[in-house]
């Protein structure tokens, strides 16, 4: 009777683990905003050289470039905490992709930065568009072809970024276990 009972309980400590996890990675709710901004109190504008704006437009702040935008990526990704990328995202939602699943609708920036918890396993992760991974990649998945890639060096997890053209904010993420599944 009490290997049946402990069986009861290691299931049902499995199924509400499971629960949790499929809640904290597909919630979409967003973040309460206000004039555009979010109202995390923690990410404060810092100078007029800022990315931010005080409107719901795709506008980029004045004198943001692509690469600007690219570094942000580049000096965010390799750390836990990826706040300072939110000023970097457009105001609308962002498409977001966990390749081989249903997850995600297109969701607020908050969301898709607490997403990219995802990848974490994969740190450190190269952004050097000149690898040869990477540049078979762009070569070979049309999707993906424009994105500021990054990936793995210790194992195969992938982000990619997709940059808007004329706002130069980020505008889409994909992310995968493996850049391998891009291969097939």
């Amino acid at each position: 009777m009490s290997k049946f009972l402990l069986v009861v309980v290691l299931v049902g400590i499995l199924a509400l683990t499971s629960v949790f996890v499929l809640f904290k990675f597909t919630n979409t709710s967003p973040t309460p905003k206000t004039n555009g901004q979010t109202t995390n109190s923690s990410q404060q504008p810092s100078s007029s050289s800022s990315p931010t704006s005080t409107t719901k437009t795709n506008q980029s702040p004045k004198g943001i470039t692509q690469k600007d935008t690219q570094n942000a990526i580049i000096a965010a990704m390799n750390k836990e905490d990826r706040s300072a990328l939110l000023p970097f995202f457009q105001k609308t939602d962002v498409a977001f992709a966990l390749y081989a699943s249903d997850c995600c609708p297109p969701q607020s920036a908050e969301d898709a930065l607490k997403q990219l918890v995802f990848v974490n396993a994969g740190m450190p992760l190269t952004f050097d568009q000149e690898n040869t991974a990477i540049k078979n990649l762009k070569t070979k998945n049309p999707q993906i072809a424009d994105s500021f890639i990054g990936i793995s060096t210790t194992n195969e997890y992938l982000v990619a970024f997709t940059i808007d053209d004329k706002t130069h904010l980020i505008k889409a993420i994909q992310m995968s276990v493996s850049y391998k599944l891009y291969t097939q």
